[in-house]
């Protein structure tokens, strides 16, 4: 059973953060596109990091139970958790460690009186968790790299390198036209990386 996380993430910048940098006043369609960049680098920063980042409550998870007593949450940092049920049947004899939650006897039954012998240990469950997780203000590196992610993109939409002239026809650079991740960008967010080896999300 794929991992299913349910959240209503915010983004990381916005027009006015990005007329303010330009020192202009943005017309209404120099906003919508400003706005529509912002919405487009948060996506790709949340997709490089496998974490929307930003704070949200009433998270969702839905995962198959793991085998042994630990329980990763995948969005971080865990800030609190509403509820945890197993197979439908809620728990409540399991604590939160960090970003994890530990359960002594285990994820796969509701309680340990339904414990089954060893013989099918392999039993699979299903386990539904309601968290909240995230940062209360968008940190200020986040901020900044989608801003300049948003500012390359005003100023070279289309990624055209030459224009044509007469004879010559239009020539585009390497496609890096709108927005786009460059290595420095990666290294100013990579603090807040997932790293790949954890549990699926729902981004890879």
């Amino acid at each position: 059973m794929p991992i299913v996380v349910t959240t209503s993430p915010a983004v990381f910048a916005s027009a006015s953060d990005i007329a303010s940098r330009l020192g202009v006043t943005f017309t209404t369609a120099e906003q919508a596109q400003a706005d529509a960049f912002c919405g487009d680098a948060t996506e790709l920063i949340r997709d490089y990091c496998r974490q929307d980042i930003t704070a949200a409550t009433g998270i969702t998870m839905d995962r198959e139970a793991p085998g042994g007593p630990w329980l990763d949450l995948p969005q971080r940092p865990v800030t609190g958790v509403t509820s945890v049920a197993v197979n439908g049947q809620t728990v409540t004899d399991y604590s939160q460690i960090g970003d994890r939650l530990y359960r002594v006897y285990g994820w796969r039954w509701p309680s340990v009186d339904t414990i089954p012998p060893l013989a099918i240990y392999g039993l699979k469950s299903t386990v539904h968790v309601v968290y909240d997780a995230g940062y209360p203000e968008v940190p200020g590196v986040v901020h900044a790299t989608c801003v300049r992610m948003v500012l390359r993109a005003m100023d070279n939409p289309t990624g055209l390198d030459q224009a044509g002239i007469d004879d010559y026809t239009p020539r585009f650079n390497d496609g890096r036209g709108g927005v786009f991740l460059t290595d420095d960008d990666k290294r100013a967010v990579r603090r807040y990386r997932r790293a790949a080896f954890s549990i699926d999300q729902g981004r890879s």
